[in-house]
């Protein structure tokens, strides 16, 4: 079954052509239709407002909006299952086409987009100073073993350790009296 783009010959409330622009009022399916152009990739490319991850952006009305991948998935197959995402196989952000759409969860999600390369892990840059501006470099640096069942080293400022008190103020712990 080959599938194309609905093309709504009247708009049910302006009766204006639905490759035209539409009025206030008009039918969402016929707005929405409105804004959609094939690629040549095969992809059906949203022509109306996106997100900033390039996303589409659709406002059925003025409390009720879509990201305009979900409604045309549920314009072709009905309610998406709470819980269940809308993925793109094509990696379009834009691509509404429900060829290039199937549901999966967020876990699914997920590996898809680490399998496809497009993930990013997070990984917090090492302190380059202690809290009091001293350089935590080689010589200034002391290794502390962590004892709380975590494996590794916590690292602190060996002129902090240094002040009497004995030990660098830690972040948060107002004092102790």
């Amino acid at each position: 079954m080959t599938l194309s783009i609905p093309v709504l010959s009247r708009c049910n409330k302006c009766g204006g052509k639905s490759t035209g622009p539409h009025q206030q009022g008009c039918t969402p399916g016929a707005r929405f239709w409105a804004r959609v152009a094939l690629a040549d990739s095969g992809c059906w490319e949203w022509q109306g407002a996106a997100s900033g991850f390039g996303y589409g952006d659709f406002r059925v009305s003025t409390r009720v909006g879509y990201r305009a991948h979900q409604y045309a998935w549920e314009w072709f197959n009905g309610p998406i299952t709470p819980g269940m995402f809308v993925m793109h196989s094509c990696d379009n952000p834009k691509c509404v086409n429900p060829a290039h759409l199937k549901l999966g969860t967020p876990k699914d999600n997920n590996q898809d987009m680490w399998s496809k390369g497009r993930g990013r892990p997070y990984v917090r840059p090492p302190r380059t100073h202690c809290r009091n501006g001293h350089e935590l470099d080689e010589e200034n640096t002391y290794l502390k073993p962590q004892y709380d069942g975590k494996k590794g080293f916590t690292r602190e400022c060996r002129a902090c350790r240094r002040k009497p008190g004995g030990k660098p103020r830690l972040a948060g712990r107002g004092r102790r009296g």
